[in-house]
C-alpha cells in the first residue's frame, strides 16, 4: 500500500537526496542538481513560495518510492497572481505501477494547492527537460495521463563566438537601453509583444496586458545587462524592435532573454538583424556562446536562428512545458 505524506523541515536533506538513473547528482524531473534543489526549496520556505507540507513523499513498506515538491511564485512582482509548479519529481520506477504512484503524488499535490486561498485562475506546471530528465518519454506520458496539456514546447540553440566577422546592421540603427531609457524601451517591448507567436508570451500578454507585461521584463534586468539590452530603430528613426541579452548560469555564456519586432515592421528580416546585434552585444560582454530557446510554434524565429548561425544540434536542449488547469476552492489551507 502506498502512503503519501508531507515531510518535516528537518527531513529536507534526505528528501532532495532521493535520486535515480545513472547520474546521482541530478534531481530528476526538473533538471536541478540535488544541491540546487535543496537551495531552491530552502529559499522558497523562507519566502513562503513553498513549505514542508508541499514536499510530498510516497512510501511503500516504509521505503521511499516517489517524491515531488510544489513551488508557488507570482508571475511578476507587479502582477501577483501565483503560478504553482512541480519540482524535483522522482519515482523509483517508471513502468506502469511506478507511473501510478506518480499520478497519486500529483493528485496529492493538486489537493494541497486547491486547499489554499489562491485566486482564479489556478494552474499547476510541470516542465520536462531533454538534457536532464531520465525517462523523458515516460514522464511525458505520465504528465498527459495526469491531466496536463502542452502549454509550450521550446527548442534550444547555441551560437558560438569563433572570432567570425559579425555583420553590421543594414536597415537598423542599434542602440542600448542606456541610450534610450526605460520608457522608450518598454514601449517597443509592449508593441512587439502583441500578436506574438511565442505561446507563453501571448498567454501572459492576454492575462496582464501589453504595458504591464513590458514593465515586468525589467525584473530580469541587472546593471550589467543594460548595455546588452538592445533597442533597434529604422534608419529614419522609427522604432523597430529589441533584443535583451543577459548572462546564463554557466561561465562565459549569455542568453537571449527576450526578442521581438514591433508589429508595423514585421516581415522585413529585422529578426535576423536583431540576432546579429545580440551576437555583437554578447562579444562585447565577453561571452563565448549564447544559449537560447525558441517556441517551436514560432517558425519565423526558428528559421532566423538557423540563418544566423544558432545551431540546435550543439547541445541537447528541449523543454516540454505542461500545464494543468485547477479549480480554486477558496478554503483555508
Amino acid at each position: 500500500m502506498v502512503k503519501i505524506h508531507p515531510i518535516g523541515q528537518d527531513e529536507l536533506p534526505s528528501f532532495v537526496a532521493l535520486q535515480g538513473g545513472p547520474d546521482p547528482a541530478t534531481a530528476l524531473g526538473h533538471g536541478l542538481p540535488s544541491d540546487r534543489l535543496r537551495t531552491l526549496l530552502e529559499s522558497s520556505f523562507a519566502t513562503g513560495a513553498s513549505r514542508p507540507e508541499w514536499c510530498l513523499l510516497a512510501e511503500a513498506s516504509d521505503r521511499p518510492i516517489g517524491r515531488v515538491a510544489i513551488v508557488a511564485e507570482p508571475i511578476t512582482k507587479r502582477f501577483p497572481l501565483l503560478e504553482h509548479r512541480l519540482v524535483g519529481l522522482w519515482l523509483e520506477r517508471w513502468d506502469a505501477p511506478g507511473q501510478a504512484v506518480g499520478r497519486q503524488l500529483i493528485e496529492a499535490a493538486v489537493q494541497r494547492i486547491e486547499r489554499t486561498d489562491a485566486p482564479e485562475p489556478l494552474t499547476l506546471d510541470l516542465r520536462i527537460h531533454s538534457a536532464s530528465a531520465v525517462h523523458r518519454d515516460e514522464r511525458i506520458r505520465s504528465a498527459e495521463s495526469s491531466g496536463f496539456v502542452m502549454f509550450q514546447e521550446k527548442q534550444g540553440f547555441v551560437w558560438r563566438d569563433k572570432g567570425q566577422i559579425l555583420d553590421p546592421p543594414r536597415g537598423l540603427r542599434i542602440l542600448s537601453l542606456t541610450d534610450v531609457g526605460r520608457d522608450a524601451y518598454a514601449r517597443v517591448v509592449a508593441d512587439a509583444s502583441l500578436d506574438q507567436l511565442d505561446r507563453a508570451g501571448r498567454h501572459y500578454v492576454d492575462l496582464m496586458g501589453a504595458d504591464r507585461w513590458a514593465d515586468g521584463i525589467f525584473e530580469y534586468l541587472t546593471p550589467e545587462d543594460e548595455p546588452s539590452w538592445v533597442y533597434a530603430e529604422t534608419l529614419d528613426g522609427q522604432p523597430a524592435g529589441y533584443v535583451a541579452v543577459g548572462s546564463f548560469d554557466e561561465p562565459a555564456t549569455g542568453t537571449i532573454i527576450y526578442i521581438g519586432v514591433v508589429r508595423g515592421q514585421r516581415g522585413k528580416s529585422y529578426g535576423g538583424e536583431l540576432l546579429d546585434a545580440a551576437a555583437v552585444a554578447a562579444r562585447e560582454r565577453g561571452f563565448a556562446s549564447i544559449l537560447s530557446d525558441v517556441d517551436t510554434a514560432n517558425r519565423p524565429m526558428l528559421d532566423a536562428m538557423l540563418r544566423n548561425g544558432h545551431d540546435p544540434a550543439i547541445r541537447d536542449w528541449h523543454v516540454w512545458h505542461y500545464r494543468r488547469e485547477l479549480r480554486a476552492m477558496h478554503t483555508e489551507a
